[in-house]
């Protein structure tokens, strides 16, 4: 997690690694097993559409 936190162009705060750990990691029914197959791009992708599979309202207003 700390090598995580340092590294990259932006560092990510003491504050969202705290959050990470005790939202995420320690939360009760967590199983890493969950995040087999894990895309960030699949995952951004359906946050873009709605159920329709249409482009969501911030898209299609020209927000991004």
């Amino acid at each position: 997690l700390m090598s995580w936190m340092n590294s990259g162009s932006s560092c990510v705060s003491e504050t969202k690694v705290a959050t990470l750990v005790k939202d995420v990691i320690m939360a009760e029914g967590f199983d890493s097993k969950h995040l087999q197959g894990f895309s960030v791009r699949q995952s951004l992708r359906k946050l873009d559409t709605d159920e329709g599979g249409r482009e969501s309202l911030f898209l299609t207003t020209g927000w991004r």
